[in-house]
């Protein structure tokens, strides 16, 4: 599900972060974290472009810094979420990335 969309400069490089609290359970925290990022109109995999870095878990909040691109660019970026639940749940976010030259 989309969560939310941002803008930047090519030459930004900046955190982003889910909050996945509505998706947990009384208890529940988000123990990992897997991020990926792909060009929304290609959809070809952008992860070693637009990430930088692993992604932090504070549970429950999500953070992956974003870097680079290409200006005119839009990328999606991915997080999804694994909890503590037992079974494990799997709860995904997504951000739309602008890339704009302002």
């Amino acid at each position: 599900m989309i969560v939310g969309a941002v803008s930047k400069q090519p030459s930004e490089f900046f955190p982003l972060t889910i909050n996945f609290t509505p998706d947990l359970a009384t208890g529940e925290t988000v123990v990992s974290a897997v991020v990926t990022s792909r060009n929304a109109v290609t959809g070809v995999d952008s992860t070693a472009t637009i990430c930088s870095g692993a992604a932090t878990v504070a549970t429950p909040r999500v953070t992956q810094k974003v870097t680079a691109g290409t200006n005119g660019d839009k990328h999606i970026i991915t997080m999804l979420a694994t909890t503590s639940a037992s079974p494990v749940n799997k709860y995904e976010g997504e951000i739309e990335l602008y890339l704009r030259e302002e």
